[in-house]
């Protein structure tokens, strides 16, 4: 890009930020921390890259400035440019107005979801829902098969049966081997009581 094309998109980015014509004239070492934060971020988006990683970019944003910036990388998000955003924020509405895909870290290892927070947060509702109803059911399964243990040793001892009561036995370690064991999606076997504490973060 020219130069003068250049500057003119530098001084267009650093006054949707909220550079006056004033501040942009002084030298970045007389700026203070949040000002300098925001020339950091101007110089950021003025670059043309492949990846733009962004951590907490609406710290030191007035409310003008971030509606400013959610529309210029939704507009970098629809364009060819081909650049891929890496955005880290504690910013909750302005995450889900710009992002197309959560990646957690959870487990030592990373979990994607295509689509926005507020979607994350109701498929995971969903999944929530889904593990409680199986809790419920595996409790009333569990405690049918409680029941016919005990009704199982009942008789054996009644009538001497050792096979009886060598199965009531085997029942019962089954059972507790297996108390609140599934299977998710991978074969892998997981305790109900375990996913239930897995919500990721809080909600409002």
């Amino acid at each position: 890009m020219p130069l003068p094309a250049l500057e003119t998109r530098a001084r267009a980015i650093l006054t949707a930020l909220g550079f006056s014509e004033t501040t942009i004239a002084k030298p970045i070492p007389t700026l203070s921390g949040g000002w300098r934060m925001r020339a950091a971020l101007a110089r950021a988006l003025l670059q043309k890259a492949d990846l733009l990683i962004l951590d907490e970019p609406t710290n030191f944003l007035d409310l003008r400035a971030i509606i400013w910036l959610q529309s210029h990388l939704l507009a970098l998000r629809d364009s060819e440019a081909g650049t891929t955003v890496l955005l880290v924020s504690h910013d909750r509405e302005f995450v889900d107005t710009v992002a197309e895909e959560v990646i957690l870290v959870k487990e030592q290892g990373l979990e994607y979801f295509r689509g926005n927070l507020s979607a994350y947060e109701e498929d995971f509702r969903s999944r929530v829902l889904n593990l409680t109803r199986m809790q419920e059911a595996q409790g009333k399964e569990t405690a049918r098969l409680e029941k016919s243990i005990r009704e199982t040793i009942k008789v054996g001892k009644k009538t001497g049966d050792d096979n009886k009561l060598r199965m009531a036995k085997s029942r019962q370690k089954r059972l507790e081997d297996g108390a609140g064991m599934q299977v998710n999606e991978k074969g892998q076997r997981f305790k109900l009581s375990d996913r239930m504490g897995e919500w990721p973060f809080s909600c409002p």
